[in-house]
């Protein structure tokens, strides 16, 4: 194990982290300022994530820039029989989700926003969850953790511990179902050395919309 791969791996997660940090102040002081300013609810809604999106974007553009070397996955792209199958292993993987979090809390999840959200504004802000939620932000986070965190960890650690590493920041990420975040980037490692991030993005955007369908209706 070299100590220019070391610095590489140290640099890497640094970087990300301090992105997602700074992002999530920034979307926590702009929240503030439009509580209460006089401007369309959708877009007090759709701000913070377009804040989160747009951090993440510009994160991934940057790193690359920074020419930190890392063997890629082998990509491979999906037909529409294989999309079909990695939406149902993302809805799959949502379920089994589900039940680590019923065995560890005793409770099955579900956010409970939509039903304080008037009726007039449901559909509105559900087809924004289903945008930035459901499709962008499982999206960034594949590119990010399985596209470039996990390939660098790769160069240093072996396959077993970047798994392992890329899966607790990956859960710690997602403090709320933890374990069950664990699980499932685990899954998304495996499958990103198998057939690629854009499969891991499938399952992703269907692991997400399952999520979201649960807790609206």
């Amino acid at each position: 194990m070299s100590d220019t791969r070391v610095k590489h791996l140290v640099a890497t997660l640094a970087f990300f982290f301090a992105v997602i940090f700074i992002s999530g102040i920034v979307m926590i002081l702009a929240s503030r300022v439009i509580r209460d300013a006089s401007v369309f609810w959708a877009l007090k809604q759709a701000v913070p994530s377009m804040i989160l999106a747009s951090f993440l974007a510009a994160a991934v553009s940057i790193f690359d820039r920074l020419k930190i070397p890392y063997v890629p996955v082998v990509e491979r792209i999906p037909g529409a029989g294989s999309v079909f199958m990695l939406a149902l292993l993302g809805v799959a993987l949502f379920v089994f989700s589900a039940l680590i979090k019923y065995a560890s809390d005793g409770y099955f999840p579900n956010n409970n926003v939509y039903a304080e959200i008037p009726r007039a504004r449901f559909f509105p802000y559900f087809f924004l969850t289903i945008f930035f939620t459901g499709v962008i932000q499982p999206v960034l986070e594949e590119v990010i953790f399985r596209g470039r965190i996990f390939p660098v960890a790769r160069n240093v650690l072996g396959v077993v511990a970047s798994i392992a590493l890329v899966s607790m920041l990956f859960s710690l990420l997602h403090y709320s179902n933890l374990y069950s975040s664990f699980a499932f980037s685990i899954a998304m490692c495996i499958l990103a050395l198998r057939h690629g991030i854009r499969a891991c993005m499938v399952a992703h955007i269907a692991y997400n919309i399952a999520s979201i369908l649960v807790d609206a209706f």
